[in-house]
């Protein structure tokens, strides 16, 4: 009689056991939690109408929260606590919590015709690449660094949309259609896909060990499409996956965000586990830390 009473009692406790980590127990919940922890967070403009706009989600998409609006061209720092961002033709960082907003470059009020965009930070905060327009007359864009607190700003190359790898050391850049890679001491210049014709390459991004770039290809003739391309620092083998533009890095370097129709969506690095994080409408620039 004693053995089947404590056969029904295991038997209960090991139901019940299986039950808490089906229904997110404890156990089941902490892993579950540490799964979305680990994605990060992702910040990415989003555009309704005229309004544009900046966001914060996990990189699961859960938990979305406005950061500040009006806002455009997102870049986070590490572990997404501040981020640098374009507000009208001024450049801006703020906390993705939304405070502390602290104009870094604005345009001065007699620069008729100049703008500052494609604003990237640094992982430690410390530094923002920014790119100068001057739209009439059309000129050359020209990247620029300047300390995040607004001093020891400089002169750094031609070129445009500007990333930095992990360590801050180097910067990626488009120039003309080709990617390029130049130390933020401004040595080192070097042009990665020597121009193709055809082809434009837009959004380069680092890998957060600085070994490979990610790129938007965009093929004009004969028809226009963008994909997402991988390309090896080292060798400048590349290699296509997924149709889609804006490639950002997660902060451990296994998954690559993206945008496709407006949509942002998430992907392996090698391609597979193809997810869509936030539906949009109108989801643009992400940025991954």
């Amino acid at each position: 009689m004693r053995t089947l009473q404590l056969t029904v009692v295991l038997t209960a406790l090991a139901l019940w056991t299986i039950g808490v980590a089906a229904c997110g127990g404890s156990s089941g919940g902490d892993v579950a939690q540490q799964r979305v922890d680990t994605l990060g967070t992702i910040a990415f403009q989003e555009t309704i109408g005229n309004d544009r706009s900046i966001w914060v989600m996990d990189g699961s998409g859960l938990n979305r929260r406005l950061v500040t609006a009006p806002g455009e061209d997102p870049c986070l720092t590490a572990l997404g606590v501040r981020l640098a961002y374009r507000l009208g033709i001024d450049i801006y960082t703020i906390r993705s919590d939304g405070t502390d907003a602290f104009p870094v470059k604005t345009v001065p009020p007699l620069a008729a015709g100049v703008g500052y965009w494609a604003p990237a930070i640094n992982a430690a905060g410390t530094e923002v690449a920014y790119v100068v327009k001057v739209v009439a007359p059309m000129t050359v864009p020209y990247i620029r660094l300047i300390d995040a607190d607004g001093t020891n700003d400089r002169d750094l190359v031609q070129g445009d949309e500007p990333a930095f790898s992990a360590d801050g050391q180097r910067l990626v850049f488009m120039q003309g259609g080709d990617i390029c890679v130049i130390n933020r001491d401004g040595t080192g210049f070097a042009n990665l896909t020597g121009g193709a014709v055809g082809v434009g390459r837009r959004h380069p991004q680092f890998s957060p060990d600085g070994e490979t770039i990610a790129y938007t290809s965009t093929v004009v003739h004969p028809w226009a499409s963008e994909a997402i391309v991988l390309m090896e620092v080292a060798t400048g083998v590349t290699r296509t996956l997924a149709f889609g533009s804006y490639p950002a890095f997660s902060a451990d370097g296994e998954w690559i965000a993206f945008v496709r129709t407006g949509a942002i969506y998430r992907m392996r690095v090698d391609g597979t586990q193809l997810f869509m994080v936030s539906p949009g409408p109108g989801c643009s620039h992400p940025s991954w830390q």
